[in-house]
């Protein structure tokens, strides 16, 4: 049951056009600001396209050093059993290593 106003109107449906009007000022609003985001880089053609450029740079460069360290630190190695894999190594001695170079 809605109660009346001395206007005869429904104090419900009162309610719902003062939402309906807010509504259209917040619409109206959000129309204003994405025409003005819209308008704004058209205006500044160079700095609109260096922006988008240096993200797209961003971008690429990120997804390259991602996909390297994903490949190198987080893939197994392609083989049956690698944590069976063993390094071998050979020393000699009497032999100095310096800067690279082996030494007698």
């Amino acid at each position: 049951m809605t109660q009346s106003l001395s206007l005869g109107i429904p104090a419900r449906s009162l309610y719902e056009v003062a939402a309906t009007l807010r509504s259209s000022k917040r619409s109206k609003s959000a129309m204003r600001a994405l025409r003005y985001a819209v308008r704004a880089p058209l205006k500044a053609t160079l700095f609109s396209v260096a922006a988008a450029g240096t993200i797209a740079i961003c971008i690429g460069a990120n997804t390259a050093i991602c996909t390297v360290i994903d490949g190198v630190l987080f893939r197994l190695l392609p083989f049956p059993h690698p944590e069976r894999l063993a390094m071998v190594a050979r020393s000699y001695e009497g032999l100095q290593e310096t800067d690279g170079r082996r030494q007698a």
